[in-house]
């Protein structure tokens, strides 16, 4: 499926737009892009999504036009069997010579939160129970969060079973002081990571981040409108 497209206009949809293309309407942003690109660390990224010339459109990874399933090896996947339920909807995706980039994007903590799981993400909803154990609050409130970790964890492997060498990295990109909707200060994202996500256990104690994730999951911290490159 094709998702969302056009400018956004407030939230973590405009400034994910505003962080990955250098010009939108005639107005540069080039300076953002490379101070997003600086501090995930991986060197100069390739942005696949969501672009200016392509109407801002945003992704799920199996239906990415054939030029970029190419270049980031995913042509490779059986999608018939990989995710048999709706693919997550990235808020952007990128690339380097040797990672593939899927970021996910949030401006305030409510955009964190998810209150419900509808029955069409019922199946996922049992693998997440499997994965993370019966803490409830991984099939609900946190429940994106869940999701997005196993689905990084399926196309690490798929990629390893495969012997294709890419990395997968998943970004968790959080806005700070985004001026257009709901501004949220570092202390304030900070406490809430420690409330609500860094003290759950993943199965049998575990904290988060799963242990065999941790070195494919990055958390960035940006202000689009105050910080300077």
């Amino acid at each position: 499926m094709i998702a969302d497209k056009g400018i956004g206009t407030r939230g973590s949809k405009l400034c994910i737009q505003i962080c990955v293309n250098d010009e939108i309407g005639g107005k540069g942003f080039k300076a953002r892009r490379l101070m997003l690109e600086e501090k995930i660390g991986l060197g100069p990224i390739t942005w696949i999504s969501p672009l200016w010339e392509d109407n801002f459109q945003e992704y799920e990874l199996n239906n990415l036009p054939v030029n970029y399933m190419k270049a980031t090896n995913l042509e490779c996947i059986n999608w018939e069997t990989f995710w048999k339920t709706k693919q997550p909807q990235w808020d952007a995706i990128g690339y380097t010579n040797d990672s593939l980039i899927l970021v996910e994007a949030k401006a305030n903590t409510k955009e964190v939160i998810q209150n419900r799981v509808t029955s069409a993400i019922e199946h996922t909803r049992l693998i997440v129970e499997k994965e993370f154990g019966s803490n409830p609050l991984w099939n609900n409130e946190l429940f994106q969060i869940a999701n997005r970790l196993i689905f990084l964890r399926n196309i690490k492997h798929q990629f390893e079973e495969r012997g294709i060498k890419r990395n997968v990295f998943l970004i968790f990109v959080y806005f700070i002081n985004d001026v257009t909707y709901q501004p949220t200060q570092k202390s304030e994202w900070d406490a809430f990571f420690i409330e609500n996500i860094k003290s759950q256990e993943v199965n049998e104690r575990k904290k988060y981040p799963p242990k065999d994730l941790v070195g494919n999951i990055k958390e960035v911290f940006i202000d689009v409108w105050r910080d300077k490159k």
